[in-house]
């Protein structure tokens, strides 16, 4: 019980400069949204599912736009997808992804095809970025899958039967073409596909994006043109001011033609790579659509990082659950997974490798840019008690 009260102090410990800004959130949840903020996630419940989006265009549009070739994307019908953890950036993808991993049947690519450093954790490649990288997917389907051939390859029969790959991309969330890349690739699997999402407070998100920033800065990483050393060349203020504006005008073409607001938005180029990167990424309601485009809500487990930093037992037992992987009939094992779960958790916990806070007038800047748009996904998550979604495997 000492153990357990111990984590929680030191989870509790993360939230208390936004406790405010959170209980905001979870109270006016209704109030705010309204139908509005109901729709977005509950459309999918009680009616018929119909595409929209790229995925309602004739076939011969939606491969113009992804830039899709059947013979070169789609993956054989009998080739078991990934599991896909796809955001959202510096919303905790890497503690959910070591958290599930700790499954022994939740499987960590370890193939040598294409490693980059950054892309590793404990020596795993967590970050495949298979579908919002231009070079990897112009390569085709074949070299994605090669990540998992080479690793079964590597490991007993006994420990890759019945398994599944986890691809944790954050990228995926913000790029408007993956979902339907994903879709596109396993045509034939799509029933079975899953999809993981991590969101944070969105305030705490730019922080934390902001501090990342800064490490990257103070490692000497002051090549001219990296992202970090523009994105910390000026104060924290005068960038969130700057685009503000941008952001707002973006936010307010987002109707029926929202693909074509979100592509003109989230430019990845000199330019607006601030932009892009910093503040846009905390709008889920934006990011998510596409998803939501594509799939209906049973293929969709999303998780607040309070929650998976408070409960993090019941969260990861829930997604395993969600992933249709079995609960260990030893029990023993199964608490000496758990252990490891939170072991897990308490050490993102108490990464902060910069003491960098922001000023009163950034906090209230913030607070007011993420208020006044609905962010309705995330303030349902909080509602539901960290939770939408995350169906157990088994339910029709």
């Amino acid at each position: 019980m000492d153990v357990r009260l111990r984590s929680r102090k030191r989870c509790v410990g993360l939230g208390v400069r936004f406790a405010a800004v959170l209980a905001l959130f979870a109270s006016s949840v209704y109030a705010v949204c309204g139908a509005q903020c109901a729709a977005s996630w509950d459309v999918h419940v009680d009616t018929p599912f119909v595409r929209k989006g790229i995925a309602a265009l004739p076939d011969t549009e939606i491969a113009s736009i992804l830039g899709f070739n059947k013979s070169l994307h789609r993956a054989p019908a009998d080739d078991t997808p990934p599991v896909f953890i796809i955001g959202a950036m510096k919303g905790g993808t890497t503690a959910m992804y070591d958290c599930i991993t700790v499954h022994p049947m939740a499987l960590e690519v370890r193939s040598p095809v294409h490693v980059s450093k950054q892309w590793t954790t404990h020596g795993a490649i967590k970050e495949l970025m298979y579908f919002s990288g231009n070079n990897q997917w112009n390569a085709g389907y074949g070299t994605y899958n090669k990540y998992f051939t080479d690793t079964l390859s590597q490991m007993p029969g006994q420990t890759a039967a019945g398994g599944m790959f986890i691809d944790a991309s954050p990228t995926y969330i913000n790029d408007f073409t993956v979902a339907e890349k994903i879709r596109q690739t396993y045509f034939a699997q799509q029933d079975s596909l899953k999809f993981i999402a991590v969101l944070r407070n969105p305030a705490e998100r730019v922080l934390s994006h902001w501090r990342h920033a800064l490490v990257g800065h103070l490692e000497q990483r002051r090549v001219h043109g990296h992202w970090t050393h523009r994105l910390v060349s000026q104060p924290f203020g005068t960038v969130v001011n700057s685009t503000i504006a941008r952001i707002r005008e973006c936010l307010r073409d987002m109707d029926e033609q929202r693909r074509l607001a979100w592509e003109k938005c989230s430019v990845n180029d000199h330019e607006h790579v601030v932009f892009n990167s910093l503040l846009l990424r905390s709008f889920y309601d934006q990011q998510l659509r596409y998803y939501f485009d594509s799939y209906d809500h049973r293929h969709f487990c999303l998780v607040t990082t309070e929650a998976l930093l408070g409960e993090k037992e019941n969260v990861v037992e829930r997604v395993w659950d969600f992933m249709g992987l079995p609960r260990d009939t030893e029990q023993m094992q199964h608490r000496d997974m758990l252990l490891r779960v939170k072991s897990l958790v308490a050490h993102h916990s108490k990464k902060n490798k910069v003491t960098w806070e922001p000023s009163e007038a950034d906090m209230e800047l913030l607070n007011k840019l993420f208020f006044e748009h609905e962010n309705c996904i995330y303030k349902r998550a909080v509602a539901n008690g960290g939770f939408l979604g995350c169906m157990p495997a088994s339910t029709p």
